[in-house]
């Protein structure tokens, strides 16, 4: 498997689901994992690789050194690889080359965690006029490429069946859509009176022009003034490591950044509410979903809400909602947003009815978090793989 880097659960940007991939792959029988971590992996060690998502029974095995000089190694030795799992489309540029020379018959899973022309589509409605022309450029060459992946790789996994709709017209392998539902987060039991505030989850690993930094700004400017008019004990906490200068302004004596967060269940646990203010983007955000699975109500806008798989009644709040169930209310509107947080942080009654509509989603959430569709991708890619399904699963100690 091949990303930017190690995959842990306080890094977001789409680790966690990386993770809730990884340990659906090693419940194949005599499946091996070896993770190349691109941007960090003159770094990595096995000590990192003692990660074993969500309590797995195998830890992953690190690859530190060149990924070229790796397969060659590997090759000297007469071991190999059945399949390689690539996720994102930078990474996929990166490395198809040296495996196309050193893997030249062994099948490519492409694992589309989001569409990356998407976002940057959707940031040109907020993007200044001299950004534009780089940006519409950068878009049109991002859109080329992974329509190019989507016709080259062997399998698809995409977040969900919006994105996969618009990538299946160029596949030539099958597409398959996992859920975003993650294993790690659970629904919390703490009452009213025991939390309090609001929580934005966010990563900073994009740099200062991601997604979450704008979502932020847009937030910190629009939103939060207009809910300390009217709740001015509201209190907001922000997580994630190296929060840019661009975010960090705005940290004052009811904002205030959290870094690296280890355990976010206990974090969802202290909290009344859970924002998730993203103006632009791609894929299903984790974030969402965590939020709901822990049983915290969420005000997203609609691209924080896109793919999230709720089925609930829809939603009688007084705004546009976009369809979606009131224990996740969508809205664009700053001043929307804002009264259906102070709505939430104030009012115990209206609170716990969402708590309770959440709890039967929820449910759902748990049978459905089971259906996983990696096992079915592998058992595929194996039958492909020039040393065949049985020799693969036969030689798992060597091979992976």
């Amino acid at each position: 498997m091949i990303d930017d880097v190690v995959p842990e659960e306080a890094l977001g940007a789409g680790y966690p689901r990386l993770m809730e991939s990884i340990a659906q792959i090693q419940s194949v029988p005599s499946v091996a994992v070896s993770f190349f971590p691109t941007l960090d992996h003159r770094h990595a060690t096995n000590e990192l690789g003692a990660i074993r998502p969500w309590g797995g029974p195998v830890p992953l095995e690190i690859i530190a050194d060149e990924l070229e000089e790796h397969l060659e190694k590997m090759t000297s030795q007469g071991t190999g690889y059945d399949a390689v799992v690539i996720s994102r489309p930078h990474n996929y540029e990166y490395v198809i080359e040296i495996l196309r020379e050193h893997l030249p018959d062994v099948p490519i899973v492409y694992d589309a965690e989001a569409l990356f022309y998407r976002r940057l589509d959707r940031q040109l409605e907020f993007c200044s006029d001299i950004e534009r022309p780089r940006l519409e450029t950068a878009a049109k060459k991002m859109r080329r490429l992974e329509e190019r992946i989507a016709s080259e790789a062997d399998e698809l996994v995409f977040v969900s069946e919006e994105e996969a709709e618009l990538l299946r017209p160029f596949a030539r392998g099958n597409c398959s859509v996992n859920s975003p539902l993650l294993r790690s987060m659970h629904w919390t039991n703490e009452d009213f009176a025991a939390r309090d505030g609001v929580v934005f989850v966010a990563s900073w690993s994009s740099g200062p022009k991601s997604p979450n930094v704008d979502g932020m700004q847009w937030f910190a400017r629009e939103v939060w003034p207009r809910v300390l008019a009217r709740f001015d004990a509201a209190q907001l906490r922000v997580t994630g490591g190296n929060p840019p200068a661009e975010v960090l302004r705005f940290a004052c004596e009811s904002i205030t950044f959290l870094g690296r967060v280890e355990d976010l269940g206990s974090l969802y646990a202290g909290a009344r509410v859970v924002v998730v203010p993203n103006r632009y983007g791609a894929g299903v955000k984790n974030k969402t979903v965590e939020a709901l699975q822990c049983g915290v109500p969420t005000v997203s806008t609609q691209v924080g809400a896109e793919g999230v798989p709720v089925t609930g009644e829809p939603s009688n709040v007084a705004d546009e909602n976009f369809g979606y169930p009131s224990f996740l209310r969508v809205t664009d509107d700053a001043t929307s947003f804002a009264e259906h947080i102070v709505a939430l942080l104030r009012d115990k009654e209206l609170w716990e009815s969402e708590r309770a509509l959440l709890k039967i989603e929820c449910e759902r959430f748990d049978r459905e978090r089971e259906d996983q569709v990696w096992p079915s991708v592998i058992d595929r890619v194996l039958a492909k793989s020039p040393a065949g399904p049985r020799q693969s699963r036969q030689n798992g100690a060597d091979r992976g």
